[in-house]
This record gives C-alpha cells, structure tokens and sequence, in this order.
C-alpha cells in the first residue's frame, strides 16, 4: 500500500503521483517488472491540438482528458481513464501521444535512477 501526500499541484496530480510512487519503489529496491511511468492528455475549448500534461490553468478549459500509465519496457498499459466527450479518432490520437509521453518520462525515470546510483 503506499500513501501519497500532495503538498502543492500544477498539473495532473494523478499521472504525476503514479510515476513518483514507481521511482520511489524502485530506489527502494522493490522488485518489479517495470517501472510504471503516467502522462495526461487534454483537449481545450477553442483549440484543435491536444495538450501533454498541461498546467492547472491550461486544465480549466479542457473539455476531454485522458490518462495513461503504462510498463514501457513491457509494452503494456497498466491503466487508462479518461474523462470528457471524445470522438473515436481523437481518443486514439490522445491515446498514441500519452503512451509516447510514458515512454519519454520512463526514460528520463531511468537515467534519475541510474544517476542516483553513482
């Protein structure tokens, strides 16, 4: 069980928390498959590109997010949870951009956990 204590917020709380959980297990030498990393994806009022774990301000005028975390090492979804209208084309498209953010955030989760270790 872990516990996760947010002092302060800009952005999405939930991806951030997922990832920072991951890192703290692994530094804790908790074995795992993979390391889990999480981003989110919105979609704003007035704007047709969709935005990668944006600010809190940014999230006012979302009208549809998405999050997902995912063992990129693995190549497997742990978890998807969107809220919001979408429409099927740019679900899948909100759904390719957070996998490749996952994949950008396990990478630089790594290289923390590598640096650590010197």
């Amino acid at each position: 069980e872990i516990h996760i204590l947010v002092l302060e917020e800009e952005g999405d709380v939930v991806a951030a928390a997922i990832s920072c959980a991951s890192l703290a297990l692994a530094d804790a030498e908790i074995e795992m498959f993979d390391l889990v990393a999480a981003s989110s994806v919105v979609h704003s009022h007035g704007s047709s590109e969709m935005q990668v774990d944006p600010a809190t301000s940014d999230r006012v005028k979302q009208i549809a997010s998405i999050t997902t975390a995912m063992m990129p090492s693995r190549g497997e979804v742990t978890q998807i949870s969107h809220a919001g209208e979408w429409d099927p084309e740019q679900l899948e498209a909100a759904m390719r951009l957070s996998i490749a953010a996952c994949r950008q955030m396990h990478s630089m989760m790594r290289k923390a956990l590598l640096d650590g270790a010197q």
